[in-house]
């Protein structure tokens, strides 16, 4: 998906949905703290 910005942090988002192994739905949101580290910020089951 398109990246969104997080007005609130003034940092990009980005979501990527996709399936585990087991074929379940899976969304995972993540930003970067600087370009040696990614913050998942949350994983979704829809």
């Amino acid at each position: 998906m398109e990246p969104e910005l997080d007005v609130r942090w003034n940092q990009w988002r980005y979501k990527v949905e996709g399936r585990t192994s087991e074929g379940e739905e899976l969304a995972v949101i993540v930003t970067f703290a600087d370009e040696n580290t990614t913050v998942v910020i949350t994983v979704l089951s829809p």
